[in-house]
């Protein structure tokens, strides 16, 4: 990625400096702090796990960081997020054990959703969305969108789109591989003279889609690349086997 942006020079619109590449330890860049972050959830989730079983008991207690947080601003960036995304993992590690219903309340809350969108804007002109560090009251909306997830994806269930089922169980590799892949679609549009944004986005993640697929089918089948995204694929599948 860092490379990408260095060929892409002034295309690029967040150049990642040197300085922030040797420090990615304690900082991601851009979009993998996900995967920083949820490395980071799954150690705290699990070290309360180990002491406390009750699923409600291990929410109140994420639920209370969430706040101390909220606070107090931490400035490793580890803890603080660690912090602020925990309760929204565990939530949806409880609610996916819940057949959640479609009513009024349900009405009421997707349409609280959708109206805190514009309010958003309103108050926060020049941000396109909430602190993902601090979030503070609008993390709400984080459960609020959980919870609609919850709610109204199993309507999809029987819905077959073919393909669709290949890429979500290959979304590590998509979602890495797309973001850089998109950045130099769009480089080499402008480079181009293709400004037209209908087309950038649909040129962009056709493209991106279609090369991460490509990763996916060599990440099968080259050992190098299997190592990047997989590490300890092999090792898991001889385990499983020998119990």
């Amino acid at each position: 990625m860092f490379s990408l942006q260095k060929i892409g020079s002034g295309s690029v619109r967040d150049q990642t400096s040197l300085s922030q590449l040797l420090n990615i330890y304690k900082q991601p860049i851009g979009y993998l702090w996900f995967l920083y972050v949820l490395f980071f959830v799954f150690a705290y989730i699990g070290f309360i796990s180990i002491f406390i079983k009750n699923d409600t008991h291990i929410l109140l207690i994420v639920i209370f960081g969430y706040i101390i947080a909220s606070i107090f601003n931490i400035p490793i960036f580890f803890i603080q997020s660690t912090l602020v995304w925990a309760p929204m993992f565990y939530l949806g590690h409880i609610l996916k054990n819940m057949d959640l219903k479609i009513n009024k309340t349900t009405m009421l809350l997707l349409f609280v959703y959708f109206i805190h969108v514009p309010i958003f804007r309103v108050l926060h002109p020049s941000t396109d969305y909430a602190s993902q560090i601090n979030p503070q009251i609008w993390g709400i909306f984080s459960v609020i969108g959980i919870i609609l997830g919850f709610s109204f994806l199993p309507l999809l269930q029987h819905v077959s789109v073919k393909g669709l089922s290949f890429i979500g169980q290959n979304t590590l590799v998509v979602y890495l591989v797309h973001a850089p892949t998109a950045s130099v679609i769009r480089i080499i549009l402008f480079k181009l003279g293709i400004y037209n944004i209908p087309i950038n986005i649909i040129v962009g993640f056709g493209v991106s889609l279609a090369i991460s697929l490509i990763a996916v089918y060599l990440s099968e089948r080259v050992r190098l690349i299997k190592l990047v995204f997989y590490p300890l694929r092999k090792q898991k599948i001889e385990v499983i086997t020998h119990d």
